[in-house]
Formats: C-alpha cells, sequence, structure tokens
C-alpha cells in the first residue's frame, strides 16, 4: 500500500508537485514540515532525509491514515 522509499512519488509529495488536502491532521502535518525542512536545505541528502522521515511516519500509521495514502499514491 505504502512506495517504497524510491519511489519517486514521495519526492513529487515533499518538493509540492503532488499536493493534497489530508484528512489525517498529523499526516497533513508531517508531510507540511518535512516539505518546509527539504526547502530550507534543498540538497539530494537532505531530500533523502525528509522521505525517510515521512516513509516511518506512513508506515507506523498506515491503518489510520489509509484513505489519504490512497488518494495521494492511488491502489496498488
Amino acid at each position: 500500500m505504502i512506495p517504497e522509499r524510491n519511489d519517486p512519488r514521495w519526492t513529487s509529495l515533499l518538493t509540492g508537485k503532488i499536493t493534497h488536502k489530508f484528512k489525517s491532521v498529523p499526516a497533513g502535518m508531517c508531510v507540511s514540515r518535512n516539505t518546509r525542512e527539504y526547502n530550507r536545505e534543498p540538497s539530494p541528502e537532505h531530500l533523502q532525509k525528509v522521505i525517510d522521515e515521512t516513509y516511518a511516519f506512513f508506515d507506523k500509521y498506515k491503518n489510520i491514515i489509509t484513505e489519504d495514502i490512497t488518494a495521494v499514491f492511488g491502489k496498488e
């Protein structure tokens, strides 16, 4: 259900190419915070760091944020 960390959709989400109004406030806050963090220091290494953090959050709470995950990444 959650794409692998190297899936380009993570980059699109955290660089603002994919936008989504999250139903889960904590998920929206996680993405927003990590997007701001990446924009503060836009390097490939820092992008990977924020992808890893966002992935870990989504993986941990995947049972609660299923609707948002499906809306952002589609059904697999």
